[in-house]
Order: structure tokens, then sequence, then C-alpha cells
């Protein structure tokens, strides 16, 4: 009776998370993909994950201009941040990761006349990354995904962006 109440649980559990193990075995609570997302989804993390890379790439040309300046060497730091909690999404689901087009930022890479024109692109950029967000929160993701990304959103909406709005 416990077994087949434990395996009902595990088998509610992947159907509301989009698939993972029939391992009746598994402990409560451990959860392991073998489904695909669907294809949307999956671009939809792609694109959060580029979007993340960019604005790291971006502001670590700032400080490679500028000098190790507040908020972009800060803010450097969150956005690896925000890729890695991306990046352990692609793990736990076992998922190919796209490769980072912005590995190495190239002399020019995302070069400003001064540091108020760079505060004021950071501020754009972080509105772009709130609509990015809500759009795909939209979506009604999975648990995990929908996590990750509120939490980005919410570090670009109460953090970066009124950082970026008080260094103009």
């Amino acid at each position: 009776m416990l077994r087949h109440l434990h395996f009902t649980v595990v088998a509610l559990t992947c159907l509301a998370t989009l698939g993972c193990s029939d391992d009746a075995t598994a402990p409560v609570g451990a959860t392991t993909y073998t489904q695909v997302i669907a294809p949307t989804l999956k671009a939809a993390l792609d694109t959060t994950l580029f979007d993340e890379w960019h604005a790291e790439a971006v502001y670590t040309a700032v400080v490679r201009d500028f000098g190790a300046v507040l908020p972009f060497a800060n803010i450097i730091t969150a956005e690896q941040r925000h890729s890695a909690s991306l990046l352990n999404i692609y793990a736990t689901r076992g998922l190919a990761v796209p490769a980072n087009p912005y590995a190495a930022v190239p002399p020019g890479f995302g070069s400003f006349a001064s540091i108020t024109a760079a505060c004021a692109a950071g501020a754009e950029a972080e509105v772009a990354n709130l609509a990015l967000y809500d759009r795909y929160l939209a979506m009604n993701p999975p648990t995990d995904i929908r996590f990750v990304w509120e939490n980005n959103r919410r570090a670009s909406l109460e953090q970066h962006y009124p950082a970026f709005t008080r260094c103009r």
C-alpha cells in the first residue's frame, strides 16, 4: 500500500514537472528528468541565458574601459549568478547548453562614451530584461524554471535597474 502511494506521488510529481524517471524507488522529492521539454520552453531558456550572458559581457566591457566602477563591477557578479541558476536548470533537466557567444569580450564590444551613457544603457537593458522575463513567465513554466526566472527578474527590478538609474 505504501509503495503504491509512493509510486502515485512520484507519478503525479512527474506529470506536474513535465516528466521524470518512472523509478518508484527514487527518494521522495528526488526528481530525475528524462523527457525533453517543449521546444518553445527550451528556446525561452536559451534566450534568457543569452540575455544574462550578454549583460555580463557588456558590463565586463564597461569595467574594461572605465575600471572597476560601480554598479557595473557588482552587477557582473550578479549576472554570473543569474547564468549559473539557469545553467543549473539545464543540468537538472539534461538539456544541451548552447554555446556562449559572449565568452570572449572583443575590443570595442559594449563601448560607451561615458559612464553616464553606460548607466543609461544598463537601465534600458534591465527594462528589456524585465519584459523578457514577463513574456516568458506568462508561458506558465514548470516550477523550477518559474522560480529561477522570478528570482532573476526580481533582482533586475529591485537591484539592477535602481542602481543604473542612480548612477546616471
